[in-house]
This record gives structure tokens, sequence and C-alpha cells, in this order.
């Protein structure tokens, strides 16, 4: 993490190894599903083509979600002078994402929110939230798992110097005013707000 005057990078860190390892064992599997749909539509005439192309498509798709789900690292990164801010994405040695206009901020909230999930009956994500003006807002980082979005949303009202809502149980919303420094952004969440977070 970089941190100055003016600009704030907070990022994820760097995926664990078996991830990665993950990760390239999905994309070399999905370069071969590729290499299966041109192969089954110039090999096999008609719909016989038709369908090695579709059913390998499917497969390379699937591949390639999962090994995004375990290769991506989120940067957020805050130019304080210039009043803008920008979300990337890092694949390997590929980044993407742009600069947007920060507007003033209140305050950073992190939340529970339900989602679908093929196959499962009550699955959510946690949201951080940047809020501004009038009840207006952007969702800044989302991850399925409380203690890294968590985390980021502390570390963002830290560093922007804002409160943090912690809403993660709804009944039970907490107002937090960060008040420590820290160069690593996993501040323990127990020593807010006793949740025993670590």
């Amino acid at each position: 993490m970089i941190n100055t005057t003016n600009d704030i990078i907070i990022s994820e860190r760097n995926r664990p190894r078996w991830q990665s390892v993950l990760a390239a064992l999905c994309y070399a599997l999905m370069f071969m599903f590729v290499g299966l749909m041109i192969f089954g539509l110039y090999t096999y005439p008609g719909k016989q083509g038709f369908r090695a192309f579709v059913s390998s498509f499917n497969c390379a798709v699937f591949m390639l979600v999962f090994g995004l789900r375990f290769s991506v690292i989120t940067s957020i990164y805050f130019d304080m002078a210039g009043r803008r801010y920008k979300k990337e994405y890092k694949v390997g040695f590929v980044r993407f994402g742009k600069w947007q206009q920060l507007p003033d901020i209140d305050y950073v909230s992190v939340f529970k929110q339900a989602v679908t999930l093929p196959g499962e009956d009550d699955g959510h994500v946690f949201n951080v939230n940047v809020w501004y003006g009038i009840n207006q807002h952007f969702t800044i980082y989302t991850k399925p798992e409380l203690k890294p979005a968590y985390d980021m949303a502390l570390y963002i009202a830290s560093r922007t110097r804002v409160e943090l809502l912690d809403a993660t149980d709804s009944q039970n919303k907490i107002w937090i005013t960060p008040f420590v420094e820290t160069q690593s952004w996993g501040l323990p969440a127990a020593k807010v707000n006793k949740r025993g977070l670590r």
C-alpha cells in the first residue's frame, strides 16, 4: 500500500499460492476448451459440430469465471488532491479500471446483502459503500467474507477521516469513529467494536 498526503492506495493482499495454482489450472483448461471449440467446429459437420462448439464454449466460460474468482486482486485508489477515485482489478499483469469523480464523503458503511446463488438457499455478500450528498452512495468493494470487507471499510473510513457505519447486523447498527492509524489495513475489528473479528 502507498500512502502519501494526497494519494491513498488500498490493495488486497496477494492471493495464497494454492489459489494462484488453482487459477492457473483453470486458465489452462479454459484454453484447452477454446481449442476444442475450434476443433469441433471444423472437424464435425452440421449439428454435431455446433453441439461440440456450444459444449466447449460453456466449459471455457465456466473455467474463466472460476479462474477469475481465484486470481483477481482489487485495489482502490483515492486521489484526494484531484478529487477522484478508481477501482482497479488486476489479473496477473493485466490491470483495468478508470478514474471517477470523488464527491465529498459523508461516511462509509459495510453491510450484509442477500444474494441468490445457484444451488444455495441463503447466499450473501458484504458490500462497502461510500455515502455522499443526500442518501447517495456507490459500492466500492464486495466480498462474500466479512473480514476483508470489514477491514476495507474500516481502513477507507480511517484514511478519509469519516465515520464508519457497521450495518452487518441489521438489528444492531453501530457507528464507529476510526481513531487508529495503521500501515497494514488489517486493523483488528475487535479493538473497535468488540465483535471479535480477527
